[in-house]
């Protein structure tokens, strides 16, 4: 991917909520595209598309928590943690928290 994971923690670290959920939502509109010819490479290209859609959720779902959008927060949260995803175990920490 690019920078736009970072960018979405700088908007969240700088309090720039509204930006941030831009940004998510861009990177969410954003299609798997690969020029790699070989598999292998198609699959690892395929593994940090799958990585940067996940840190989207998760960065999306502190977002509306920082923002004290429970309601939408909680749901991100559920279906990150009804996942296999990487966040998996924070999110359901998260919820037990809520």
């Amino acid at each position: 991917g690019d920078n736009i994971i970072q960018d979405v923690a700088l908007a969240i670290n700088e309090t720039r909520y509204a930006a941030a959920l831009e940004l998510i939502a861009e990177g969410e509109l954003r299609e798997f595209v690969c020029d790699e010819e070989s598999s292998e490479a198609r699959e690892y290209a395929r593994q940090i598309y799958d990585i940067d859609q996940q840190n989207l959720q998760w960065y999306k779902a502190i977002t509306y928590m920082r923002m004290g959008k429970w309601i939408k927060a909680k749901r991100i949260l559920k279906d990150i943690s009804a996942s296999d995803g990487i966040y998996k175990f924070e999110a359901q920490r998260a919820l037990d928290l809520m």
